[in-house]
């Protein structure tokens, strides 16, 4: 059992040492600002050539570095691009959702919620808490299941059949409450009415007592990015005030998707 457990956690070392090198391969390209090669990174992290050109490696094939093919030294990959413009979208978001979330909280008395939709996962990213009634938390970098949340279906509903199928298929159908939808069919016949009314209702699907409603947001480019929505307790979130806060969710959905530059028609 000793021998088993040291030669686990050796291997766990091992992986966090590479990684170590790999960030730090990172950080020194991004602060020279510069190419660079095996040797000369090597001299900067005062390790030997093989474990740079090893943790280089594997940069690569991420895309997260590139070499020249020319001067063979490396350089910031496309890939911290693309991750630094969501990074920057999922800000934008947030900034521009801000106002119109606390006017929901505010005129329907319930926890508002904001998700983005980035690395196929529904994401919430701000929220506005009600004060005075019981309040549904969700902590900001959660993820909202895309099968049984309000605010997940909302995205997922719009999103190209055939990244609806990888959802299913990477991330499964987990049966939270016995009203989870777990059958592959069921949902997507289910994303095909969220499609047609444009929100989704969450009916204690993922929390038992709790109800939620979404809507999507839309950016420039008529793609869905996010969703916003509210949650409560059924107590208060009785079917008949459904009703009456699925126009106003809507409407703030419209409001947050017109901030990112959509335009309907």
């Amino acid at each position: 059992m000793y021998n088993f457990y040291m030669v686990r956690m050796a291997k766990k070392v091992k992986k966090l040492n590479s990684l170590d090198r790999g960030l730090e391969i990172l950080e020194i390209l991004a602060s020279t600002k510069k190419q660079m090669g095996v040797t000369e990174l090597s001299e900067w992290l005062n390790i030997d050539k093989a474990s740079v050109y090893r943790a280089l490696a594997t940069l690569e094939s991420h895309k997260m570095v590139e070499q020249d093919p020319e001067t063979k030294k490396y350089s910031l990959g496309l890939k911290l691009i693309e991750l630094s413009g969501s990074l920057l979208n999922q800000l934008e978001l947030r900034v521009r959702a801000k106002p119109f979330l606390k006017e929901l909280c505010e005129r329907t008395g319930e926890s508002a919620h904001l998700t983005t939709f980035i690395d196929n996962t529904i994401v919430y990213i701000d929220r506005e808490e009600t004060s005075g009634r019981i309040t549904v938390k969700t902590e900001i970098g959660m993820e909202a299941p895309f099968h049984c949340t309000a605010t997940g279906k909302a995205v997922a509903a719009f999103l190209p059949e055939e990244k609806i199928e990888e959802l299913i298929k990477t991330k499964g159908l987990t049966p939270y409450t016995p009203k989870t939808i777990v059958s592959p069919s069921m949902l997507k016949a289910h994303f095909v009415s969220i499609r047609e009314s444009g929100y989704a209702i969450d009916d204690e699907e993922f929390d038992i007592g709790v109800r939620c409603i979404g809507a999507p947001i839309w950016d420039f480019k008529g793609k869905v990015i996010g969703s916003v929505g509210i949650s409560g307790s059924i107590v208060t979130m009785t079917l008949e005030n459904i009703q009456k806060y699925i126009p106003v969710v809507l409407e703030i959905s419209k409001k947050i998707s017109a901030a990112m530059g959509y335009k309907e028609g």
